[in-house]
């Protein structure tokens, strides 16, 4: 018998894998209707139309009674763990201990080593301080929300390796659903979370089917458009910018309509103590952000106005003779500019450093270019107006 290239048994086996998987959802009561799990161009596994789909087709549902949510957590698990613990560190240790059958996951989930390469979490630290200023933002709270679960985790299962935690810590963090319950509802909106079987297999795109579910029935898919025979079905993780796509999940879009960048490092420095208190009593500061249709937001606005204008005042309201559409374009211009030049030196860093893999240098020089490409649009909209 001749026998199939490593490639293609690979290929067999993640195939026999998904049918598999769907057959187990199946007997669970998910009904996949047009859709199947199937190996894509660019993404990996994902879900593939197998007929024409129509805008409005729902084409997955999946009952509430087999989602994995903090109402069940084992109790062997969570009696272990403190009563603050997360719904995120709760879902990744009863992953970890409870994982799903080989048969239904398996091939069909990135493997440590896919993280390893992808996500800027394990990325070198000499890598990682390439990053744009909103991803290290975005890198430092992950980093100390990780920390938290874990040294909460331990206490309870002290001799538990980190690195499996941490494994289905990042299964939850890429793979989880919004579920608001009232049981949830006393947790932060960001950790109301619950595993759906299948419905995971989705990839993003910035417009895609939409998700909804209900307290007494299920999660339901459905089309947001007309997909063709073998195209790929997405979701939308939400309006999310690349740095936090990046920085969550490993990717960037290459057309992100949602995409924001972080003019944090030519603001604040530029900002007096005074100019600060006096943004920060607005609530306005910190995030300092352009959209990728050349908007500043409300914050970059008032910055604006106090660096044309020093500290706003109760008597002029922060406003004088600078403080015209063309003055405040101006100052915007020029530090737009001054970041283009820092984004000169930080891809020459990063060709030069070494650091990383190539794949994790290229999506990082990737980034900085879309970032550069919103600059410079925004500069070409200012200088006209």
């Amino acid at each position: 018998m001749t026998q199939l290239p490593a490639k293609e048994q690979s290929q067999h086996a993640a195939m026999d894998m998904a049918e598999s998987l769907v057959r187990w959802a199946a007997g669970e009561g998910v009904k996949l209707d047009g859709i199947e799990p199937k190996e894509t161009a660019e993404h990996g596994f994902g879900m593939v139309a197998i007929r024409k789909l129509q805008e409005g087709d729902v084409i997955m549902t999946v009952p509430i009674k087999t989602i994995r949510s903090l109402s069940t957590v084992s109790k062997t698990i969570s009696s272990k763990l403190p009563q603050d613990a997360s719904i995120h560190g709760l879902l990744a240790a009863d992953l970890l201990f409870n994982p799903p059958k080989a048969t239904h996951w398996g091939k069909l989930v990135p493997k440590l080593a896919d993280f390893q390469e992808q996500v800027p979490y394990f990325w070198s630290k000499s890598l990682q301080e390439l990053l744009p200023v909103e991803a290290k933002t975005l890198l430092a709270k992950q980093q100390a929300t990780f920390r938290r679960d874990w040294e909460q985790f331990k206490i309870g299962f002290p001799d538990t390796n980190m690195q499996d935690y941490l494994y289905a810590w990042f299964l939850v963090s890429t793979r989880a659903f919004y579920y608001e319950t009232p049981q949830t509802l006393p947790y932060p909106w960001h950790d109301r979370l619950a595993l759906l079987p299948v419905a995971d297999l989705f990839n993003h795109a910035a417009t895609g089917c939409s998700v909804s579910y209900s307290l007494s029935g299920s999660y339901t898919i459905t089309a947001d458009r007309e997909y063709v025979e073998g195209e790929e079905v997405c979701t939308s993780y939400g309006r999310h910018s690349n740095d936090f796509l990046l920085a969550e999940y490993g990717f960037v879009l290459p057309d992100n309509s949602a995409d924001l960048v972080s003019l944090d490092d030519v603001i604040p420095p530029k900002l007096s103590g005074e100019q600060k208190a006096s943004l920060d009593g607005k609530g306005v500061l910190g995030n300092f952000m352009l959209s990728a249709d050349s908007k500043p937001c409300d914050r970059t606005k008032a910055a604006l106005h106090q660096l044309l204008n020093g500290a706003a005042t109760e008597s002029d309201g922060g406003l004088d003779s600078q403080n015209t559409p063309s003055g405040t374009d101006a100052l915007l211009s020029s530090l737009l500019a001054e970041l283009l030049n820092r984004i000169k030196s930080t891809r020459r860093a990063i060709s030069t450093s070494g650091a990383g893999t190539a794949s994790q240098r290229a999506v990082l020089v990737q980034r900085w270019d879309q970032i550069e490409a919103i600059l410079k649009q925004s500069i070409e909209v200012l200088d006209r107006s």
